[in-house]
């Protein structure tokens, strides 16, 4: 389609039909109940390859995720956050863990494990505006543990990873 002879064309859609109307579908209980469990719709995006893209062997670029997530967030902010907060602990791991972490990787791709991101308390705590909640402990075993409160984190679900 031509306009003033300027080449128009439609924006490029990521996110199938059918999981938007599913996310539109559960916006207004993921709105109001707090216990509503996101984890299927975000195992419906990465069955869909859209929780990794720009990642080293994933594909997309970083602005197609940015463009996932604003189509989410037509649908549901509440859902296109919680895959934002899902997509950056899959980007931490991606960048940090290394090889020792590719099985967690690769879980996390799938969404068989969901990512959490913690973070502004540690900002906050950072910026000096309150202290930090959480102490990171270790078990004679070796394991590191985190202890105390989180007050604003999304996907904090029990079997969640915590970044």
């Amino acid at each position: 389609m031509t306009k003033n002879n300027l080449e128009v064309t439609a924006p490029k859609h990521f996110v199938s039909s059918a999981a938007l109307d599913r996310v539109a579908e559960l916006a207004v209980s993921v709105d109001c109940d707090s216990s509503a469990d996101r984890r299927p719709v975000l195992a419906e995006l990465a069955t869909e390859g859209l929780l990794d893209l720009g990642l080293p062997g994933a594909k997309g670029s970083y602005l197609d995720q940015t463009r996932v997530l604003a189509e989410l967030a037509g649908a549901c902010m509440t859902t296109a956050f919680s895959a934002w907060a899902h997509r950056m602990t899959v980007e931490y791991v991606a960048a940090f863990g290394g090889n020792a972490f590719e099985d967690l990787a690769e879980s996390l791709r799938s969404a068989e494990v969901v990512g959490s991101t913690a973070m502004a308390a540690t900002f906050r705590a950072a910026s000096g505006q309150d202290e930090l909640s959480v102490s990171l402990t270790e078990d004679t075993d070796g394991t590191l543990r985190a202890n105390g409160f989180i007050s604003w984190a999304s996907n904090l679900y029990d079997d969640a990873l915590v970044v």
